[in-house]
């Protein structure tokens, strides 16, 4: 029988809080350790021409780099050379549900990574009959594990297709409907929906959280920025923390998130931090990316995070080993210049750096 996430998410407390302790003992030496969070870019390819994010564009440049991604097997050795350590898979993209192995592929990083009870993912939900086979199986196969389905709506009608570049929300929300239906068989299930804030939404925005927030819990937004994984540095003035408006939009967003719940007193810390760094563009916090994460490209590339697109190192094949490519020279010399960096603040890394440094981030939200 399957658990509820927040259930899942509790019991998971005790061995994350021995891995907090152990990513931080690393962080404080400056003395590289293994992750516990993984994020996977599954692939560039991607059915939204968003105006926020080019990954799209790669494929159409140079098609035949497609054929260089990672296979679903070697996924799950990537993820094998971590094993116990990893509390927190993240699969994203591109779009994850292009891939035609895309559930094999989560099967054989989830079936290497023994202790990691949470499994994020996000879609841009274009195609509903993908998203509820995919995730069905994803929830149906791991009963003990949280299955976190992130949506992306950035917008509602004319503001979603100016955005997306594609006519689609309401396929987003059937795919949401389709979501919240499995949950009710599989409760470990947690659908949500992800608005990434932009100039191009901010005059949409109550409306469009009042639609999220009555159509799902747990919402996540995040803020543009100019991520070269994303945008490899060919959109310009992109990052939305240069408008004057993104403060009062960010307090907009705080007063729509329920009281309840851990997820949201998460959410809540994030926006009123991000609220408090503005105008400054340093983020409020250090990030502890290239310690408490790292993202693996489709290529086998160690990335520090999806802001920065060198790699600190390149996985090779058979093994994909991770823990002999962190020991590196190469891999040392290249993350030094970037520990706690303060270039961004987004949440697929802003998330593991608050819980890093749980008391601070809380007290710092609060002055």
């Amino acid at each position: 029988m399957a658990t509820r996430a927040s259930f899942i998410l509790a019991q998971q407390t005790p061995g994350l809080l021995r891995e907090l302790l152990r990513v931080g003992r690393g962080l404080r030496r400056r003395k590289t350790v293994l992750p516990w969070k993984l994020e996977f870019f599954t692939t560039y390819s991607c059915g939204s021409r968003c105006k926020t994010c080019l990954i799209w564009t790669r494929y159409e440049r140079e098609p035949e780099k497609q054929a260089n991604e990672l296979s679903a097997e070697d996924f799950g050795r990537v993820a094998g050379s971590v094993g116990k350590h990893l509390r927190w898979l993240s699969f994203t993209g591109g779009e994850i549900t292009d891939r035609d192995d895309a559930e094999e592929l989560v099967r054989n990083v989830a079936d290497a990574s023994p202790n990691a009870r949470v499994l994020s993912t996000s879609s841009h939900g274009l195609d509903p009959v993908k998203v509820e086979n995919l995730f069905g199986a994803i929830a149906k196969a791991y009963p003990k594990r949280a299955i976190m389905v992130t949506l992306s709506l950035d917008g509602l009608g004319d503001t979603y297709t100016h955005i997306r570049g594609v006519d689609g929300h309401l396929q987003v929300e059937e795919s949401m409907e389709r979501l919240q239906k499995l949950a009710k068989t599989y409760p470990n299930l947690a659908p949500s929906f992800q608005a990434t804030l932009s100039p191009a939404n901010f005059d949409q925005v109550s409306e469009l959280l009042a639609r999220m927030n009555k159509l799902a819990s747990g919402n996540v937004v995040t803020i543009a920025n100019d991520s070269l994984v994303l945008t490899e540095g060919r959109i310009k003035n992109i990052d939305a923390r240069s408008d004057d408006r993104l403060k009062d939009v960010l307090k907009t967003v705080e007063k729509s998130l329920p009281r309840d719940g851990l997820s949201n007193l998460f959410a809540r810390t994030y926006l009123r931090l991000s609220a408090k760094s503005l105008p400054s563009p340093d983020a409020p916090i250090p990030c502890t990316a290239g310690f408490s994460s790292l993202t693996i490209s489709p290529y086998g590339e160690i990335l520090q995070c999806d802001r920065h697109d060198q790699p600190l190192a390149v996985l090779q094949a058979p093994d994909f080993d991770i823990p002999t490519a962190i020991q590196s020279a190469e891999f040392k010399s290249k993350l030094e210049p970037w520990i706690g960096c303060t270039e961004c603040f987004t949440p697929c890394q802003a998330y593991p750096s608050m819980m890093q440094a749980p008391f601070r981030s809380f007290w710092r939200s609060l002055g």
